[in-house]
C-alpha cells in the first residue's frame, strides 16, 4: 500500500501519495533555490503556492488522493525552474497601474479574462477599475463614461439615472474582488504561472491592502464625528450630574442625610437603610457610566489609548450592580401599593331653601407634604363636585394602597380630614392628615356635595365655577366685580346649577357664537352652523347625524349621510 500525506497547499488541503508529494517538495525547493537572493522570495513562493492549490483542486474533480500525474501536471503549467529567464524586471511596461512585467506579446484574449473588481485602485468598489483591466483600457475612460452616461440619452437607450445606479450596485455585489497576484493576473488575461507571479511581484513588490473608496472613508469620518459629539455630550451631562449629586451631598450632608434618615424614610419606605443604599448605588452607576463615557471619548480620539484592565472589568460590574440594587429596591417598595382600599364617609347637612349655604375652603395649607410631631399632612387638590339629590350631605371618599387589602385598610383608618358644620357654614379644608407615623401610600380624599332643588348657596374660594347641563357647560366668574362685593349665589332649579344674581358677562358659554354685518357662526355641541352672505355660502350640521351645505354661487347643494352618502343637487 502506497503512504499517502496530509498537506496544505496554498490555503488547500489535499491528501497526496509519497511520490508525487517528493515531486511537489522538490519543485518549491528548487523554486526557492534559484531566487534565493531575492528579498520578496518568501511571498512569490506563497502566491505560487495558492495558485497550484488553485488548479490542483480543479483538475482532480473531486479526487480524493492527488498522484505523480498530478504534480506533473502542475509543474507543466506553472513551468520548470530551469526555464525562467531572471531579466531585469523592474523596468519593464506597466498597465493600468500594475506592471505585467512581460515585454513580449502574449495571446491574451478576453475568453482567457476573469472579470474582477479591483480593490487597489477603486473610488467606489472597484466595478469601474474591474472593468477597465477587463477590457484593457484606462480605467479613468471607464468613469468619465460612467459619469456623463445619465446625461447621454442617446448611448443609454433610455436607461434611467436610477437604473444605471441599480445597475452599478449589483455589479458591485455580483463580481467578484481581486484578492490575490493570481486574481490580478486572470483579470488582465495573462496566464497564472511561476514565471508570470515573479514578473508581477518584481514590477509592483508585494500587494498592500485594498484601498478604502474615497464615499467609505468620507462617510466613517462623517459618523466618527457624531458620534464623538454626541459621547462628549452625554459624557458632559453625566460629569454634570454626578457633580451635583455627589457635590450636594457633602454640602449639606449634615442637615440632609439627618433628614433624609429620620423622617423621610418612615414616610415613603418602612427601613430607613432604603435610602442610604439607594442614594450610594445612584451615585456609583452615575460614576460609573461617565467613567465608561470619559474612556470611550479618549479612545475615540486615540487609537494608541489602552484602557486599564481592571477598569474593563469594574465599571460593567459597578454598573450593573448598581442597577440591579435599584431595580431591587424599588421592587420591594412597590409592593407596599399593590392593595387597594375605598371607603365612603356621609356628613349631613340641615339646607333649606331660607338658609343660604356658605362653602370655604381652607387654603392655610399651601406644600405638598409637611411633617409636624410625626404626622404627615398633604395637599388635596382634588375638585370638589356638587350633584343635584333629594337629601343634602357631604359623600366623603378616601382610598389608600398598601401591601395587602389587610394593610391598605389600616393606613385608611387613620386618615383624617378636618372638615367643619357649623350651622350653614361648612369649612372644606385642603389637605389631609394621614395619621402618625403612617407612611405614604397614595392615600386621596375626593369630596361630593349633594344639594336639593331650591337650595341657595355660596362659594369661597373658589374662582371658578363650572355648571355642567345636559347640553351645555358655562364657566361662571366666582368673583364679585360688584361695589358691595355681593357674592355669586348658586342652586339647583329643576336638576340644573344656575348662578341666581349672575350677568351676562360673568357667563361664558363654551358653544360660542359669534356675528359681524355679513356672516353668523354658530359653534354648538348639537348643532353647528356658518353662513357668508359675501361668498353666498351656507353650512350647517348636526353632528353625529347630517351635514348639508349650499353654495349660491355654483347653484350647487350638498348632503352628507351619517354612513359616508353624498347626495349633490345641481341646479343649471
Amino acid at each position: 500500500m502506497d503512504k499517502t500525506y496530509n498537506i496544505g497547499l496554498g490555503g488547500f488541503s489535499f491528501i497526496m501519495e509519497e511520490s508525487a508529494f517528493n515531486d511537489l517538495k522538490n519543485y518549491i525547493a528548487t523554486l526557492r533555490q534559484k531566487w534565493s537572493e531575492d528579498e520578496g522570495r518568501e511571498e512569490i513562493i506563497a502566491d505560487i503556492e495558492y495558485r497550484m492549490g488553485e488548479l490542483l483542486q480543479e483538475h482532480l474533480k473531486g479526487r480524493a488522493v492527488a498522484n505523480r500525474e498530478d504534480i506533473k501536471y502542475l509543474i507543466d503549467t506553472m513551468g520548470m525552474p530551469n526555464d525562467l529567464e531572471d531579466d531585469d524586471l523592474s523596468e519593464n511596461y506597466a498597465e493600468n497601474g500594475f506592471a505585467t512585467g512581460r515585454t513580449t506579446p502574449t495571446n491574451s484574449t478576453y475568453a482567457n479574462r476573469k472579470l474582477y473588481r479591483d480593490p487597489y485602485h477603486c473610488i467606489l468598489g472597484g466595478v469601474a477599475s474591474g472593468l477597465a483591466n477587463y477590457f484593457g483600457i484606462d480605467r479613468v475612460w471607464i468613469r468619465l463614461a460612467l459619469v456623463l452616461a445619465p446625461f447621454l440619452d442617446i448611448v443609454m437607450m433610455g436607461i434611467s439615472t436610477s437604473s444605471l445606479i441599480i445597475l452599478y450596485i449589483i455589479a458591485w455585489i455580483v463580481i467578484p474582488k481581486a484578492t490575490t497576484v493570481s486574481d490580478m493576473l486572470q483579470a488582465k488575461g495573462e496566464p497564472v504561472n511561476a514565471e508570470t507571479i515573479k514578473e508581477f511581484k518584481a514590477a509592483n513588490g508585494e500587494l498592500l491592502p485594498p484601498r478604502e473608496s474615497f464615499f467609505r472613508s468620507a462617510l466613517k469620518i462623517l459618523l466618527k464625528i457624531i458620534i464623538l459629539t454626541i459621547v462628549i455630550s452625554l459624557g458632559a451631562l453625566a460629569l454634570f450630574t454626578t457633580f451635583t449629586i455627589v457635590g450636594a451631598l457633602f454640602i449639606y450632608g449634615g442637615s440632609s442625610l439627618n433628614y433624609f434618615n429620620t423622617e423621610i424614610p418612615p414616610l415613603f419606605v418602612e427601613n430607613s437603610w432604603t435610602f442610604g443604599v439607594a442614594g450610594t448605588a445612584l451615585v456609583l452607576a452615575l460614576v460609573s457610566i461617565t467613567a465608561g463615557i470619559i474612556l470611550f471619548t479618549i479612545k475615540l480620539i486615540s487609537k494608541n489609548f489602552k484602557v486599564n484592565k481592571a477598569l474593563k472589568i469594574a465599571i460593567p460590574i459597578i454598573l450593573i450592580g448598581s442597577i440591579i440594587t435599584l431595580f431591587t429596591l424599588a421592587g420591594i417598595e412597590a409592593r407596599n401599593f399593590t392593595a387597594k382600599s375605598l371607603k365612603t364617609n356621609s356628613i349631613p347637612l340641615a339646607a333649606t331653601p331660607n338658609d343660604t349655604l356658605i362653602f370655604s375652603f381652607n387654603k392655610e395649607f399651601d406644600s405638598n407634604t409637611f411633617l409636624d410631631d410625626d404626622y404627615a399632612m398633604v395637599d388635596n387638590k382634588n375638585t370638589f363636585d356638587f350633584i343635584n339629590s333629594k337629601d343634602a350631605k357631604i359623600v366623603v371618599t378616601k382610598t389608600s394602597r398598601g401591601k395587602n387589602f389587610k394593610d391598605a385598610q389600616e393606613t385608611l383608618s387613620k386618615l383624617k380630614f378636618p372638615i367643619k358644620v357649623l350651622s350653614n357654614e361648612i369649612e372644606i379644608p385642603n389637605y389631609f392628615t394621614l395619621g402618625k407615623n403612617t407612611p405614604f401610600r397614595n392615600q386621596e380624599v375626593d369630596y361630593y356635595i349633594h344639594l336639593p332643588n331650591n337650595v341657595p348657596f355660596v362659594v369661597k374660594g373658589a374662582r371658578f365655577v363650572e355648571q355642567r347641563n345636559q347640553n351645555h357647560t358655562y364657566i361662571t366668574s366666582n368673583e364679585s366685580n360688584k361695589p358691595n362685593g355681593t357674592p355669586r349665589v348658586f342652586m339647583f332649579i329643576d336638576g340644573e346649577l344656575k348662578c341666581t344674581n349672575c350677568t351676562d358677562d360673568d357667563v361664558e358659554d363654551e358653544d360660542s357664537t359669534e356675528t359681524d354685518n355679513d356672516s353668523i357662526s354658530i359653534d354648538g355641541e348639537n348643532l353647528k352652523l356658518k353662513a357668508d352672505g359675501k361668498n353666498e355660502n351656507v353650512e350647517l350640521e348636526i353632528p353625529g347625524k347630517i351635514k348639508i351645505e349650499a353654495d349660491g354661487k355654483q347653484q350647487k347643494v350638498k348632503i352628507k349621510l351619517p354612513d359616508g352618502k353624498e347626495i349633490v343637487n345641481i341646479n343649471e
